[in-house]
């Protein structure tokens, strides 16, 4: 009974979870339909579209998450001092405390362990291909 019960389990779980991947991914479909429109995009720019969106809808599905909540978690008196200065350490596997950003202005003993918690909670991580072109000259990152 034990068993059939963890399988039942289970089994509602991965259904519940491919229920919101399809809702999230009808939603921003329906997103880009009504841009396309009022922009007037041709179909086939915004077939690629909805290809990135259905392509792309698990991974930000598994990102999703509240914020703002989150930030008044770090700067709140909540956390343990020692959960703090652990943490930036640990954010993108090690790699963004090792960043030029924030190595050149603060040695690792001066950096306020909230400022890289924040600046993670803002970023969005992305994967480009070699040779694409991400910024041209004078162009803002946003």
């Amino acid at each position: 009974a034990v068993v059939h019960s963890i399988i039942i389990s289970s089994v509602i779980q991965v259904v519940t979870s491919s229920d919101q991947v399809h809702d999230f991914i009808h939603k921003n479909s329906k997103l880009v339909e009504a841009f396309s429109a009022h922009t007037e995009i041709g179909e086939g720019a915004q077939h690629e579209m909805l290809s990135w969106v259905t392509m792309s809808a698990k991974y930000w599905i598994r990102h999703q998450y509240d914020k703002q909540e989150m930030r008044d978690l770090i700067v709140g008196k909540i956390m343990p001092s020692h959960l703090l200065a652990r943490l930036p350490s640990e954010l993108f596997g090690g790699k963004l405390i090792t960043n030029t950003f924030f190595s050149r202005r603060y040695g690792h003993m001066d950096l306020p362990p909230r400022l890289p918690l924040l600046v993670a909670l803002s970023m969005q991580k992305a994967t480009f291909f070699k040779g694409t072109i991400i910024y041209q000259v004078e162009e803002y990152a946003f």
